[in-house]
């Protein structure tokens, strides 16, 4: 039997903060309407969330699946994106915050050592080289049936 009591996922709530913002239109024993937010409210929201905590999409479509599609929260996130009210972070997360954006640009990004270029080149050689064999092969193949054409006219 499980735990009645389990600690909630923070996705859980989150979404029920969101659910707490909206405008309830009916409210009874079984059931609660609730108003979805115009784009206006739904970015609102995004920011909010964002301001004091990173996610990546799939957090947010979670957080959002009574309230808004996926089709909405990707056009929102856009939006806030290209006016630069949020961040989205290398690790696919998305921040209101700059200061998440600063630490993720602070870190250092590791260099690729000598050793490691030259075996990646030998790499990328090896499959060229390969690829360069398959195309001989072809043309050599090619060739010998056109020479069998040639032959019987």
């Amino acid at each position: 039997m499980e735990d009645v009591n389990k600690e909630k996922k923070p996705v859980d709530d989150v979404q029920e903060e969101v659910i707490n913002k909206l405008e309830k239109i009916y409210e009874d024993d079984e059931i609660v309407l609730l108003a979805a937010p115009d784009d206006i409210e739904l970015e609102q929201l995004i920011l909010n969330i964002l301001q004091e905590k990173r996610m990546k999409f799939k957090e947010l479509k979670e957080v959002f699946s009574a309230t808004a599609g996926e089709d909405r929260l990707r056009r929102a996130l856009l939006k806030l994106l290209e006016e630069n009210r949020i961040f989205e972070l290398p690790d696919g997360s998305y921040t209101a915050n700059p200061e998440e954006l600063a630490k993720f640009q602070e870190e250092e990004v590791p260099q690729t050592t000598e050793e490691e270029i030259e075996a990646i080149e030998d790499i990328l050689g090896t499959e060229e080289e390969a690829e360069e064999e398959a195309i001989d092969e072809e043309l050599e193949e090619l060739e010998a049936l056109e020479e069998l054409d040639e032959d019987e006219i």
